[in-house]
């Protein structure tokens, strides 16, 4: 109960800096797949309404990468139809500051690289 209580906050959080509201969280098969698939996949918006989709390894994140995630999430839901990673994490920039990458390459707003530099890393070390 309380890993899902973190997740919680950091949507709260996301939540009220952009001025949005009716979106909530679901733990969803397809986002653990996906994690199984790729380690840096915890969510997405495409398979439920007004929700973004946690893979339950989500519960493991710590409260800065939850808001990095949760604000890039919110970005692909303002682009609609219209793809691209660098634009979500530029909405979800201006949501919640400025989103880096971890050592992991997943996003967060705490210390890391731009996203560029932490790809590239990610690949030489995978």
């Amino acid at each position: 109960m309380i890993m899902y209580q973190h997740i919680q906050r950091a949507l709260d959080y996301v939540l009220e800096r952009a001025g949005l509201g009716g979106l909530r969280w679901v733990f969803c098969t397809k986002a653990d797949r996906e994690h199984e698939e790729s380690e840096r996949q915890y969510m997405h918006t495409y398979c439920k309404r007004n929700a973004i989709c946690v893979a339950r390894a989500a519960t493991e994140l710590d409260h800065e990468q939850l808001i990095a995630l949760i604000a890039h999430e919110v970005g692909h839901i303002c682009l609609g139809d219209v793809p691209g990673e660098h634009e979500a994490d530029r909405i979800g920039s201006k949501i919640v500051g400025r989103i880096r990458y971890s050592r992991d390459a997943v996003q967060t707003i705490g210390s890391g690289v731009d996203r560029t530099t932490a790809l590239r890393r990610y690949k030489l070390s995978s």
